[in-house]
């Protein structure tokens, strides 16, 4: 009778921790889904914001730049456009192997590397279009091109917050990366317990 009893309140016990394991996986799936979707609009937005610049580059120009800066933008947007796609398309691999933990944890270390490479390029290409932009702003500020005669300090003010909320912008974006990459690391070792 007391046998019987162990074995009945062993099965019960058995039968909360599979629940409990079982809700343990679907939070983690959650914070996993979360975190790829957080990334996937961000990259969406970026897109987004090169299309739009290709589309008025093409259909109007703008006079603010110089024919310089303009034509640095010209080549710089397009190839940075294409490297966020190539990159967006690394991400859409892993989304699609959400349920490979190990095929998707290898395309996020891709991704992860893809981007670290993009942020290196992008502080090569940015230091000269920063010059340039804030040497033509006020040089044609001065001259009363633009504007009418902004102080030099309004210009330096101004690329700073620009300079300052892009590596703001680019250090949360690489945080939200690690944390994906921490929660699918996560999520492998739980599915490796629980195949134990």
């Amino acid at each position: 009778m007391e046998l019987e009893n162990l074995k009945q309140q062993w099965n019960a016990l058995s039968e909360e921790v599979k629940k409990q394991k079982i809700l343990n996986k679907k939070l983690i799936d959650n914070a996993v889904d979360a975190k790829m979707d957080t990334i996937m609009k961000y990259n969406l937005v970026g897109i987004a914001c090169c299309v739009l610049y290709v589309l008025l580059a093409i259909f109007y120009p703008p006079t603010i730049f110089s024919k310089h800066v303009f034509m640095y933008l010209n080549v710089v947007i397009p190839f940075v456009g294409l490297w966020q796609c190539a990159s967006f398309y690394l991400f859409l691999k892993m989304k699609h192997y959400r349920n490979d933990v190990a095929t998707m944890e290898r395309y996020l270390i891709k991704y992860q590397k893809s981007e670290k490479l993009n942020y290196v390029v992008q502080c090569i290409i940015m230091p000269p279009f920063v010059f340039l932009f804030t040497r033509d702003m006020f040089l044609r500020s001065e001259a009363g091109e633009i504007f009418t005669s902004i102080p030099f300090s309004a210009i330096a003010i101004f690329v700073t917050f620009v300079v300052v909320s892009a590596i703001l912008g680019t250090m949360w974006y690489f945080k939200k990366i690690k944390d994906l990459k921490e929660s699918v690391q996560n999520l492998k070792e739980f599915e490796e317990e629980i195949d134990k």
